[in-house]
């Protein structure tokens, strides 16, 4: 026990021996450790220390350089502030130099400007007192488009800038003149056209018996004509019509135009009329064939249609042409239909002449029938000839020249043609290419008919209603024509019975 007392004692010694030892061998190695760490505390504090040196030696060279760097930018600073205000007075110089200029340069500006309208003034009155040399060329070859444009620049040019040159006025008031004359002009050019040249034009003149007008049926087809100063311009009738209205409608005529045309056209269609009758007279007795007499009026009666055709179709050309131009919407009198009524009216006034429609009925029954008339009755007289005694006897009826004959006529004759297109309106004397009588209308019946057709397709007669010319031709056939023919079925019935009563006797 004690062994073992003193044993464990021992193990007690040895054990605190050894933490002694393990507590030595830790202070030794933590030692160690300071002192590594120390050591390097010591060499990094050294290398930082070193540094800071070498950057407290750098700064101070530095901030040695500082003043020297700072005294050279100020020396800068002052030179460039010397420039600046080197400068600025410069610019002040300048800007007042500039100024002065500027009033000279704007003046010398001003100059150039008035010189050159100066320039172009004198050159436009170099070309107005041109004008008159150039229009008469244009007018001489009828290039009117071309001049009505030249005139009426010019005329606006010495209403307008040139209107102060008191030079100019004498030749103002002479454009002004012209352009007067050239409006006649171009109305008589225009009407010459339209009844002379047009008529002549005898390939466009069927296009009417179709009903259908040439060229320009819609509006939208309608393309202004550019005058060709290379070409005759009356070449083509139609495009010179539309030309000589452009150039109506740039002198602003158009309106006055339209009133000439329509107040002119009935007296220029009755000399159409009456120039066609005249030819034809003059042209048979060159040929010895005026004794064929009743040939001759159906043979007038279709030239007139011919020429009416054209004229008619030159109108459509004209009204067309003005209704495009025309800047109102208001009608005007002057239009198809009115041509159209004005024709009838003219070929109204050639068959009153020639079927004598105003001449008294009983005078015409005897002494004015064609020839087939004449012929029916003399084969009837030479039928009774060798039985018919030498004296002639009256008649016992005579029922036209009875009272109630001769009061129904006058009443059908006041009923039928009292109106405003009476004989007594017209003043031309027609010449005679036929014996007049109401029998001619057998001549010309169907060639009436057809042109009155022809006139119901291009005005588009709608209904029942009559067109003046039927109208005229129906109530002639049923009140001069039917009584006449039956009063002289009637004298010849009374004279044949009246030899056959003779011969009985």
């Amino acid at each position: 026990h004690l062994f073992v007392m003193s044993y464990l004692n021992s193990e007690s010694e040895n054990e605190s021996h050894l933490l002694n030892v393990i507590v030595s061998l830790q202070a030794q190695e933590l030692q160690c450790d300071v002192n590594r760490t120390k050591n390097k505390n010591i060499s990094e504090y050294q290398q930082i220390d070193a540094k800071i040196n070498q950057q407290l030696t750098d700064n101070h060279n530095a901030l040695k350089q500082i003043p020297e760097v700072y005294s050279n930018v100020l020396d800068r600073i002052k030179f460039a502030q010397g420039k600046i205000k080197s400068c600025k007075e410069k610019i002040d110089r300048c800007k007042t130099s500039l100024q002065c200029q500027r009033e000279d340069l704007k003046r010398l500006y001003l100059d150039s400007v008035t010189n050159g309208q100066i320039l172009d003034l004198l050159a436009r009155i170099d070309k107005v007192r041109e004008v008159s040399g150039v229009l008469d060329n244009y007018i001489k070859h009828k290039h009117y488009q071309h001049a009505t444009k030249l005139l009426k620049t010019n005329v606006a040019l010495l209403e307008g800038n040139l209107s102060s040159v008191d030079a100019l006025k004498d030749i103002k008031e002479e454009l002004k003149k012209r352009k007067d004359t050239l409006h006649l002009e171009l109305i008589q050019q225009l009407q010459n056209h339209l009844y002379l040249k047009a008529p002549s034009a005898k390939e466009k003149v069927q296009l009417f018996r179709s009903g259908e007008p040439p060229e320009m049926d819609n509006e939208e087809e309608y393309e202004d004509e550019e005058e060709d100063l290379t070409k005759d311009p009356e070449e083509d009738t139609y495009k010179f019509l539309k030309l000589l209205i452009q150039s109506l409608q740039q002198l602003d005529r158009l309106d006055e135009t339209e009133e000439v045309l329509e107040k002119n056209m009935e007296s220029e269609l009755r000399s159409i009329l009456n120039n066609t009758a005249q030819d034809l007279l003059y042209k048979k007795r060159l040929t010895d064939q005026i004794d064929n007499q009743p040939t001759l009026f159906p043979e007038l009666l279709e030239e007139c249609f011919a020429k009416y055709r054209a004229v008619a179709a030159s109108h459509h050309v004209v009204i067309n042409a003005i209704e495009h131009l025309k800047f109102s919407s208001q009608a005007s009198r002057y239009s198809n239909s009115r041509v159209w009524s004005n024709i009838q009216t003219c070929v109204e006034y050639l068959l009153r002449d020639y079927l004598a429609v105003d001449e008294d009925v009983t005078a015409q029954t005897l002494n004015t029938a064609p020839i087939s008339f004449v012929a029916a009755k003399s084969e009837m007289s030479m039928f009774f000839a060798r039985r018919r005694p030498e004296k002639v006897h009256q008649s016992l009826f005579s029922f036209e020249s009875s009272a109630t004959g001769l009061t129904r006529s006058s009443e059908c004759r006041t009923q039928q043609y009292n109106s405003d297109s009476a004989t007594t309106a017209y003043e031309l004397k027609l010449p005679d290419l036929c014996q007049k009588s109401p029998h001619n209308i057998t001549l010309v019946f169907k060639q009436i008919t057809n042109f009155i057709r022809e006139i119901n397709n291009v005005i588009n007669m709608t209904g029942t209603q009559l067109i003046p010319l039927q109208h005229f031709l129906n109530e002639f056939v049923d009140n001069k024509f039917l009584p006449t023919l039956q009063g002289k079925v009637k004298k010849d019935i009374a004279e044949a019975t009246e030899v056959i009563q003779v011969s009985t006797w």
